[in-house]
């Protein structure tokens, strides 16, 4: 698929092209609220996998607990009282042929709101190609590609006067800011919160990106 046809800058674009080639990838990208992030990885989605049924979107706020709190991914294990029948929404995605089956693309918006459980979970999911659900089967992983997304470290990224800027200034601006400025800031967010997010996570992102409009 002819990633240039989307407006992607075009490190973001080579960095996308070298995860696919992966058998899965990371990518983390941050913007404002409205920077057009979750649109980006639609249209990405629509020319890469064909589908936008092919993402899986999750908001890390609805994962900020761990435990069993992570069935309504995985599903829940045998012996824990529960109404729900579901193998888990991610199982359920994985197991589709005209979603996840084939590779995808998994969409997680404010990513530093989740437990560390989940995103651990999804890090050795990665890392081994496979997991096994609460039913007792085992789903893999290939030519997926996960996108953590937020818009956390807006205020230390864009001075107060950005709200002002012009589009062609912001994407000066986001020009000037290389992956490896971007990941210290998270780095030094994170550690000042003393998130239990750090380096097991953030050491598997292929790429630090800013969205723009």
């Amino acid at each position: 698929s002819d990633l240039g046809k989307i407006a992607f800058p075009e490190i973001l674009r080579e960095a996308i092209t070298r995860a696919l080639e992966k058998p899965n990838g990371i990518v983390l990208t941050t913007g404002p609220t409205g920077s057009g992030k979750t649109e980006l990885m639609k249209e990405f989605a629509k020319l890469v996998f064909f589908t936008t049924s092919a993402v899986h979107p999750v908001n890390g706020g609805t994962m900020k607990t761990g435990g069993f709190a992570l069935g309504t991914e995985f599903g829940t294990p045998k012996g824990v009282d529960t109404q729900s029948k579901s193998s888990g929404r991610f199982m359920d995605y994985l197991d589709d042929p005209g979603r996840g089956k084939f590779g995808g693309l998994i969409f997680i918006d404010e990513f530093e709101k989740a437990h560390p459980d989940y995103l651990l979970r999804m890090m050795q999911l990665l890392d081994q190609g496979k997991d096994q659900g609460a039913d007792g089967l085992t789903r893999r992983m290939n030519g997926h590609l996960v996108v953590f997304a937020s818009n956390k470290i807006d205020n230390i990224v864009y001075p107060p006067e950005a709200a002002a800027w012009s589009l062609e200034e912001i994407i000066e601006h986001n020009r000037k800011m290389t992956s490896e400025i971007i990941q210290q800031l998270f780095l030094t967010k994170f550690t000042e919160e003393n998130s239990g997010l750090g380096a097991e996570v953030f050491a598997r992102v292929h790429l630090w990106s800013l969205a723009n409009q």
